[in-house]
């Protein structure tokens, strides 16, 4: 027991000393700790992170994206395979799909691929082949996008075909000359001072001015040059003989683009009888549903007295054809316009105190006539 007690104590003695020893090194050359500065003023103790729970490793933690679509194996279909699918598709739609992305881009404006531009055109009806001026995409944007040429507008609805463009009315007015605006062509002869009309060797095209007149416009740039070539004509001679080579060139010009006009205004034919085939199936439906829920006798009385009141509505005015699931989009504007012919125009026909009732001011197209009268009834 003594023994055992005495060992403990030497051992005690023992670390004692060596702890005592280290310290003693280890004073000469330790650094200041984090509780020292350098001057030998404590310091404030570095400061502990937080402990993050469940929720906030879960807020911190960045959202998965889903994995990006792309053409990848469509692109790795072999070239004729490709060309197959292009194939059969229509012209519009063959531009719009060669702005997809660079890789079918390159497919479909190559060389090799104008076959594709011919098989397109040809599955329009009546087309003229590509403009002599133009490639095969750009005739297809100038038929079917309605952008102007100059200013990026997506309101051109004039195409000058002697130049293949197309212009919104703002451009045409500023890049075209109208007609009554056009230089005349002196004769380099004082003697004979002949004069000649521009619009002689020049094709113009029909267009609306800023007050909405329709005129006829000739390009710009097109008269200025003629004008600078005659200038520089100094006999009488070699100025007929250019005149007379413009004169032939419009010709040529005029025969050219003919087909184009043609087809032009086919076009602008069907397109007109489509709206109307759509105006007069939405009339007919509106009338119908308006006299299912209790307003026949305003359209018998706008039928005899006011007959374009109902057609000139604005909900005619659409460009799709009427249905039981698009009736909500016109139904309230139509309801409130036949409970105020029950409320005030039909009130001031049957209210009136004189032989002659007038008809209502809303009635009448404004600048002709003040007032209209009908016989009793």
């Amino acid at each position: 027991m003594r023994s055992t007690r005495a060992a403990a104590i030497s051992a005690t003695s023992r670390l004692r000393a060596t702890a005592h020893d280290d310290g003693e090194s280890g004073s000469l050359e330790r650094e200041p700790s984090h509780k020292e500065s350098d001057d030998g003023e404590s310091a404030p103790p570095p400061r502990k992170r937080g402990k993050k729970t469940g929720n906030s490793l879960a807020k911190t933690k960045k959202a998965r994206r889903g994995k990006k679509r792309e053409l990848s194996a469509f692109m790795d279909l072999p070239l004729e395979i490709h060309l197959e699918i292009y194939s059969y598709v229509g012209p519009k739609d063959l531009l719009y799909l060669s702005r997809t992305s660079k890789n079918i881009r390159t497919i479909i404006m190559g060389q090799s691929a104008r076959f594709l531009w011919k098989h397109s055109f040809a599955r329009v009806k009546d087309l003229p082949p590509v403009h002599f001026k133009l490639n095969e995409a750009q005739y297809a944007s100038l038929m079917y996008e309605r952008i102007c040429e100059y200013c990026r507008a997506y309101n051109a609805g004039t195409i000058a075909w002697c130049i293949g463009v197309r212009c919104c009315k703002k451009c045409l007015n500023q890049f075209f000359y109208k007609d009554d605006e056009l230089p005349m062509l002196p004769s380099p002869t004082e003697t004979t001072n002949i004069w000649h009309e521009m619009s002689d060797l020049v094709p113009g095209v029909d267009g609306l001015t800023m007050t909405g007149d329709r005129r006829t416009f000739y390009p710009r740039d097109t008269i200025d040059g003629y004008v600078a070539e005659a200038e520089q004509i100094a006999s009488q001679d070699e100025w007929e003989e250019w005149f007379e080579h413009k004169l032939k060139l419009r010709k040529i010009t005029e025969t050219n683009i003919q087909p184009y006009v043609d087809w032009e205004k086919a076009c602008q034919e069907r397109g007109a009888n489509e709206r109307d085939k759509i105006r007069n199936q939405r009339l007919k439906f509106i009338r119908a549903r308006l006299t299912c829920i209790g307003y026949r006798y305003q359209i018998e009385f706008l039928d005899k007295h006011a007959p374009k009141k109902l057609e000139k509505h604005k909900a005619l005015r659409k460009t799709h054809e009427l249905s039981d699931a698009t009736w909500p989009e016109v139904a309230d504007d139509l309801i409130a316009f036949m409970e105020d012919v029950r409320a005030n125009w039909w009130a001031k026909y049957y209210k009136g105190t004189d032989g002659q009732r007038k008809l209502p001011k809303s009635f009448l197209t404004p600048g002709l006539l003040k007032t209209s009268t009908m016989a009793p009834m």
